[in-house]
């Protein structure tokens, strides 16, 4: 009765055959202890064209130059995974990722980098994170994607969007959708995890911009928190808190929760942007442009929590003044009705009355 053996493939009987390896017995397809061992010696004459050359396979499934990374043949293609698979246990390393490994830490030369870089930026790594995904522990990918959080963290935290200084020309400009944008760009894995975070299935355009403006706010008080110079939005809404007449005492524990800046500093801006208005007043004259200037009271009345004989309420009259400057095509029109309204005035006839016991 024949003793059964093990099982030959295609592929072992076709590299039995070739001419280099006749005087070496390789069973790649099995893990007995009769394997052939080469020495040192032997190891470093055999060349990767040796290889390369015998092939069992031929120049049949050879890679061409238009061949994209993950665009494989799908003939014989089990058998060539665990060919290569044994050829790459004979030549020291246990499994493909070995040899990946041995590349990204600069064991290899500069084509092979450069074609493992290439499968790296296609659409198939994101297949092999996948797969790594669910095989790998959770601290190793975690430590990895803080890296890339961590960096785009530094960009976005020092962006023009949150770092920009606050002016009196720009406060009409304002636009949370803008900055979400902004921000997007800087740091786009970084955001891309606030929006999973924040449920970004929305069902109204009214939602989306509602979840935007969490995304902003949350991002703005971390950014608040690192460096408290980073304080445009915060400014943004103590000016909002403040024209909206606010209680001092509120800022205090909404400057604590990083949404907005304290008093102090919302009184601070209003200086410098009254400032800056001023040093444009004075120097519109000098521009040699038409204006027109408009003078009115503003009352109001000082309440206090708790009268006392030191502390009651009070008026306030201030004058506010409105500085109009119409635009060149429009120059001409209003210089004429500001002096016909002059000239009905000022020649309006002038009834007087006199009691009678004066006549």
């Amino acid at each position: 009765m024949p003793v059964k053996g093990p099982k030959v493939t295609w592929f072992d009987q076709n590299l039995q055959e070739m001419p280099n390896f006749r005087s070496a017995r390789y069973d790649f397809g099995t893990s007995s202890s009769t394997q052939v061992r080469r020495t040192p010696r032997r190891v470093e004459s055999t060349t990767t064209s040796q290889f390369e050359a015998t092939s069992a396979y031929g120049n049949s499934f050879q890679v061409t130059e238009d061949q994209l990374p993950g665009h494989l043949d799908p003939s014989c293609l089990e058998e060539r995974v665990d060919a290569a698979q044994s050829m790459l246990r004979h030549l020291g390393f246990t499994s493909a990722w070995d040899l990946v490994l041995a590349i990204v830490e600069g064991h290899s030369s500069q084509s092979t980098k450069d074609c493992a870089d290439q499968f790296f930026t296609a659409d198939c790594a994101e297949k092999l994170i996948n797969y790594v995904l669910p095989q790998s522990a959770p601290d190793p990918l975690c430590a990895a994607s803080s890296r890339v959080y961590k960096a785009e963290w530094d960009n976005l935290q020092y962006a023009h969007v949150l770092t920009q200084e606050l002016k009196p020309s720009n406060l009409s400009q304002f636009d949370f959708g803008r900055m979400y944008q902004e921000m997007q760009m800087a740091a786009p894995n970084l955001v891309g995890l606030f929006n999973h975070l924040s449920n970004p299935t929305t069902t109204s355009l009214a939602a989306e911009r509602s979840r935007q403006r969490y995304v902003v706010i949350a991002l703005a008080q971390l950014a608040h928190r690192n460096n408290s110079n980073v304080n445009y939005i915060q400014t943004m809404i103590g000016l909002h808190l403040y024209a909206s007449n606010v209680p001092k005492r509120i800022f205090p524990a909404l400057n604590h929760l990083g949404i907005s800046v304290s008093d102090s500093t919302t009184r601070h801006r209003l200086e410098k942007a009254a400032e800056e208005q001023r040093r444009k007043l004075r120097g519109l004259g000098e521009k040699q442009n038409s204006f027109i200037i408009v003078f009115d009271n503003l009352n109001t009345s000082a309440n206090v929590r708790y009268m006392r004989v030191t502390n009651e309420k009070s008026q306030i009259n201030y004058t506010a003044g409105f500085v109009l400057v119409p635009p060149k095509e429009r120059v001409f029109f209003l210089i004429v009705r500001c002096v016909r309204y002059s000239l009905r005035m000022y020649l309006r006839p002038h009834h007087r009355t006199f009691p009678a016991n004066r006549c």
